[in-house]
């Protein structure tokens, strides 16, 4: 429920108060790192902070992100794809860069919609979506 509060938020473009949501989802101290709505939710708060442009927090968050799924759980494509985005930062680029990097991205993106379990992840939000209006194409 938490998550969807938080979703909610993000996408009527009150970033306070869903980094504040989310951030009870995060702060459970007895969670399963392996559950699903756990990653996703962390997935969610570094674009969250991406968005904020909280740039100092946001290297904090994708350490600490990479720290905790770091040998226990195989990262997911849809998180490498994240990352690379966050990486690219599309907004300090010009629109050819943007295209250029944008089809580099794409053969990662077709692999995380041809896999069935990474793409039943974007069920939940639509980091593919997300991207592509970064890179405004």
């Amino acid at each position: 429920m938490l998550f969807y509060i938080s979703l909610v938020y993000f996408q009527c473009g009150q970033l306070q108060k869903a980094i504040k949501a989310i951030n009870n989802i995060i702060l459970i101290k007895h969670v399963d790192y392996s559950s699903l709505i756990y990653r996703i939710a962390r997935l969610l708060n570094v674009v969250m902070y991406y968005e904020n442009k909280d740039l100092d927090y946001l290297e904090y968050e994708i350490r600490s992100y990479k720290r905790i799924f770091k040998g226990k759980i195989k990262i997911l494509m849809l998180e490498k794809y994240v990352f690379k985005v966050i990486k690219i930062n599309p907004r300090r680029l010009s629109k050819y860069s943007n295209q250029l990097e944008w089809n580099k991205l794409e053969p990662l993106q077709n692999s995380i919609l041809n896999n069935k379990y990474e793409s039943q992840l974007l069920k939940y939000f639509d980091f593919l979506s997300w991207a592509k209006k970064q890179f405004s194409i």
